[in-house]
């Protein structure tokens, strides 16, 4: 029996360790094991929220010195440009297939992660077609933002209406002194339509030099 307590030891250690390592960013356990298996499967955050569903999840990026200064009580923000998050598909590495599309603009972000899912689909056309569903949205005028995004219900899964605009932001595109409320959904689309942008830039000039 000695003779096998440092191989319990050993054994336990190796599963504190993958437990350890194995959690979703949203905090919950994502590992699949029994204890007589020949392997242990980790299932990564993309396989896990496929089979244990996620909330509906809405977080807007500030970026330094574009809207820095923007605001809202309840908004959720985040420093990190991957981490935009908008109803069940919208934002980078995260496609929720347990979920029917929040409105009208995340529709636009499933079939964006569909055709992305494809190994042979043209990613610069499928960011392309994004961006003119993201733009074909804009059709409830207002008086100072212009044609906006603002449907009458809220998205499934959002709580806060609006954002508090500064008058040196990017996003707002108009100068003006203090601050100005404009609704999320316009916020978040200006966000994404500003984003998959880059992407179609990036993605463009490295298929220029790749030839």
């Amino acid at each position: 029996m000695k003779m096998l307590k440092p191989f319990y030891l050993l054994l336990m250690a190796a599963l504190f360790f993958i437990v350890g390592t194995a959690w979703a960013g949203d905090g919950t356990p994502v590992i699949l094991a029994t204890l007589n298996a020949g392997d242990v499967t980790i299932l990564d955050d993309q396989a896990a929220m496929a089979i244990r569903g996620q909330d509906y999840k809405y977080v807007l990026v500030k970026i330094f010195g574009l809207n820095a200064l923007d605001g809202g009580a309840g908004v959720q923000w985040t420093w990190n440009p991957l981490d935009y998050r908008y109803g069940a598909y919208g934002g980078l590495n995260w496609s929720n297939t347990d979920e029917t599309p929040a409105d009208a603009m995340d529709f636009f972000f499933s079939a964006h992660d569909e055709a992305y899912a494809n190994p042979s689909a043209d990613k610069i056309a499928a960011d392309q077609a994004l961006i003119l569903g993201l733009a074909s949205l804009g059709t409830t005028y207002n008086s100072f933002w212009g044609w906006i995004y603002s449907p009458a219900v809220l998205p499934a899964g959002l709580t806060t209406p609006n954002v508090k605009v500064s008058g040196i932001s990017f996003f707002g595109n108009k100068f003006f002194f203090g601050w100005r409320s404009m609704p999320y959904t316009e916020y978040s689309r200006r966000e994404a339509i500003a984003g998959i942008g880059v992407l179609v830039v990036g993605r463009s000039l490295l298929s220029s030099i790749s030839k």
